[in-house]
This record gives C-alpha cells, structure tokens and sequence, in this order.
C-alpha cells in the first residue's frame, strides 16, 4: 500500500502518470504553485495485477489537467457529488455520480483531461487495470474486453456495492483485512464490468494519422483556457488553425470530447466561479462567463457547478 498525506504536487503527479505509461501536464492554474491537492491518497497494486487507489483530497488550485494515458480501463466511484468532468477523446464530458460508478476505458494512448476548482473536496475510488501487467490470465481477459474501444459509460451498481465502496474508506480496519477487501472489491467490480455490453466507438486513427492536425487542435484549446474571455468565432479560431470551419468542428469534438463551444463555455464558467471566490460580485461574475442576463447565467452555472453563484463561498 502506498500511502501520502498531506500535499500533493505537480512532480508527485507527472511520476503517478509515468507509473502507468502516460504523461501529465497542468494548465490554467489559478497561481504559481506547486501543490495541487492535499488530503490522503492511498494506492493497492492487488496480486491479480489491478490497481485501486483512494483518495481524500482538497484542490489547493483550480486548473485543468491534461495528458496522455495507454490502453487502460478504469472503474470510477465517486463518494461525493463534485464538480470533477473528464474529458475523453470520442466521448461526452463525464461528470462522476455517485449514484452511477464511470468506466472509462481506452483502446490506445490517448488524450485526456480533467477540471478541479480551488477547496473542491472529493473521495474517489478508483480500479485501474491493464491487460499488460495483470499477472492473471482471467484479469488481463477482463481488461482486453473493456479497452475494445474508447468510451465511457456508466454500469449497474446496487445499494450494497456502493455502501462497500464506502466502508473502504475507514483506514482503521485491520490493515491485512482491509487489502483482502480492496482486492476482493476490485475483482468483483472488474468481472461485473467486462460481462456488460457495450458498444466500441468510432476509431480516432482518422484525427491521430495528422500530426499537424493534433497539434493545431492543441493550440486551440490552450488559446481558449489562456484567455477564456476573447471574443471567439469558429471562423476565427478555424483560421488560426489553418483548417475549415467543419474541418475543426468535427476534428476538435473527436479530439476532446466537447465541441469548441462547449471548451469555450466550461472555461468561462470555471473563470466566473473563480472570480465570485475573490469576491467579484454575481453581476461581474456574469459578464466574466459571457451572458448578457444574470438569469441566464445563475441556471448555467447552477447546472455546472450543483449550487447557485450566490451560495459560492469566499477564499
């Protein structure tokens, strides 16, 4: 069991990413710093080869994490409605439910993301798994049958299960018993996960085949979290990346996951909630976000964030 407590910084997470073969990068930190969570952070490599980590952690920082991962599937319990979204290529924004475990899975090295806002607190259960470096033959079929394809989905899990997930929490269990559990857990989880159907999604090779086209969908995207603000056009930003308008519309969706819209709102959003933390009022917050009515505003970013801007709570 590797365990950390206290603060977790960029290096600490460039190293976890590097473990499994990915790489790791932040963008659109709030500041300078170098811690990015605190809290706790636990993580089990079981004998059948899958991981399961904890986590108990408060964002020291907003930003976006981005990077790149290999062929892997993870199960994703979050024990708390939180604003954590991850971005997959071929995919719609995932908002983890606590109500309704993730499996995110991917058939190829590829580009992922995910936002945190700064005191974001959150729990999450994680089941990590491999082909490559499960040592049993029965886990390394489960984990070929969830990375046939890149997607994520959402899978059965009953009252029991999800109360199972919880207990695991309590780190005053008899150590031996409480990795006996977490192996036991992570195995059911996998079996239940690869027996379900699922649908492999269309292939990105058609997006990856031009080096150039990644790199100028990359620009794009670091243009809109840099300055969130601008007034932007398809147009505009299609030009910049030396593409057609439909071209970067359906490059920039394969890519992400969102459309450039969609980039463009999250990122405003994340700037607004931001701004209300330092005391901005809702009016400015609303213009930071790009709506010209407070009513508009207030029901978007309700949806996005679960409370309304007058419930955000100062630094």
């Amino acid at each position: 069991m590797d365990v950390l407590d206290g603060t977790i910084g960029r290096a600490r997470l460039s190293t976890l990413a590097e473990s499994i073969g990915g790489t790791y990068h932040l963008r659109g930190a709030a500041d300078g710093g170098q811690d990015i969570y605190s809290g706790r952070l636990e993580a089990f490599e079981t004998h059948a080869g899958p991981v399961v980590s904890l986590s108990d952690l408060v964002a020291e920082q907003s930003a976006i994490h981005c990077g790149t991962l290999p062929r892997f599937a993870t199960i994703i319990f979050a024990m708390d409605r939180n604003a954590i979204r991850a971005e997959l290529p071929q995919s719609r924004s995932v908002a983890f439910d606590p109500s309704k475990p993730s499996l995110i899975a991917l058939s190829d090295e590829s580009p992922v993301a995910s936002s945190t806002l700064k005191g974001q607190h959150a729990r999450l259960l994680k089941i990590h798994v491999q082909a490559a470096r499960c040592t049993s033959p029965s886990a390394a079929e489960a984990a070929e049958r969830l990375t046939l394809g890149t997607a994520s989905s959402v899978f059965a899990c009953d009252a029991d299960m999800l109360a199972e997930a919880r207990s695991l929490f309590n780190a005053d269990d008899d150590p031996l018993i409480r990795l006996l559990r977490l192996e036991a857990f992570a195995l059911s989880i996998l079996a239940r996960s690869a027996s379900q159907d699922r649908t492999p999604p269309i292939s990105l090779v058609q997006v990856r085949r031009n080096a150039r086209t990644i790199s100028n969908l990359d620009r794009v995207r670091d243009r809109i979290l840099d300055d969130p603000g601008a007034a932007y056009s398809l147009s505009g930003l299609a030009s910049d990346a030396g593409m057609s308008v439909p071209t970067l519309t359906r490059a920039y969706k394969q890519r992400f996951g969102v459309s450039v819209f969609e980039a463009i709102r999250e990122a405003r959003l994340v700037a607004a909630h931001e701004a209300l933390r330092s005391g901005t009022t809702i009016a400015e917050a609303s213009v930071i976000a790009g709506y010209a009515h407070i009513g508009n505003f207030s029901t978007a970013f309700s949806r996005r964030f679960g409370i309304p801007p007058s419930r955000v709570t100062l630094y």
